[in-house]
């Protein structure tokens, strides 16, 4: 799955928070590449639940940690002693919209109609 495609026509919802977490399989494993000006970067990203949270930790290809935090109600925190990530927060955020059922959208992030629109 291409982010750029689950998101699509989603618009600047994807930088906001949900007023409550959505329900999603989890835990989950993406893998993250970034194309930019030529060059790509990767990243594996493990998402998964942790007590009434969700827990985003991103690593390197080596392993060594680049982003850690923890989605509680609709506030983030840093976990662990890793610097705080503006960019890899807003990454989150926008997965999290993203990987949000289309049915459960309008629960999760109201304020906006949202309706199934087919794409050709």
């Amino acid at each position: 799955m291409r982010f750029s495609e689950v998101s699509e026509g989603r618009g600047l919802w994807a930088c906001t928070l949900p007023e409550k977490i959505p329900a999603l399989a989890l835990p989950m494993q993406l893998h993250v590449q970034r194309l930019a000006d030529s060059q790509s970067q990767d990243w594996l990203l493990v998402i998964q639940r942790e007590g009434g949270g969700i827990r985003w930790s991103m690593m390197d290809p080596l392993g060594i940690p680049q982003a850690r935090q923890l989605l509680t109600g609709n506030q983030w925190q840093n976990d662990g002693l890793l610097p705080p990530n503006p960019e890899a927060r807003e990454l989150f955020a926008a997965l999290l919209f993203a990987l949000t059922p289309a049915e459960q959208l309008s629960a999760h992030y109201p304020g906006a109609d949202w309706q199934q629109q087919d794409q050709h």
